[in-house]
């Protein structure tokens, strides 16, 4: 390879490595990552299944707190869940195809997601701080018409 870094989408060589095999780049087996991810991914699944199982069938009223708790942690749930492909390429290497290029997707989508999901947080939490008598009337308001939605079923 030259002296140059070669760029893969967003992201360079170094920095990137998952789908990077083809004609001109070497792939290179990186078996630290794959130890590190396997405690990851078993503690990871464990710990969003319970509380995935824990907000949906235990949960009888919802809040703004419980909706974006659930929104994290099925953001995380879903990048635990294709991050055995991860593995499989830290140890392997896995060929550039469209498998591939989904699983990368999927991984910005998800990143993307809590982003969201936590600036969300923060500019509730902002509102309720900034304003606190129009945030009761706000949660007021959308408790009615939530109510409303619910008697209509």
């Amino acid at each position: 390879m030259s002296k140059r870094t070669a760029y893969l989408g967003s992201c360079k060589y170094k920095e990137c490595r998952m789908c990077i095999n083809g004609t001109n780049l070497t792939c290179k087996v990186e078996t630290h990552w794959g130890l590190a991810f396997c405690p990851v991914f078993l503690l990871g699944f464990l710990i969003n299944a319970a509380a995935l199982r824990a907000f949906v069938a235990k949960r009888n009223h919802w809040t703004d707190t419980h909706i974006y708790m659930l929104n994290l942690a099925i953001a995380d749930f879903t990048l635990i869940l294709f991050l055995p492909f991860r593995i499989y390429d830290a140890f392997f290497c896995l060929r550039k195809t469209h498998l591939c290029t989904f699983l990368i997707q999927i991984h910005y989508v998800n990143m993307y997601a809590s982003i969201l999901t936590t600036a969300s947080i923060a500019v509730h939490r902002y509102l309720a701080i900034r304003f606190p008598l129009q945030t009761r009337f706000w949660r007021r308001k959308k408790s009615d018409y939530l109510d409303h939605i619910q008697d209509a079923q």
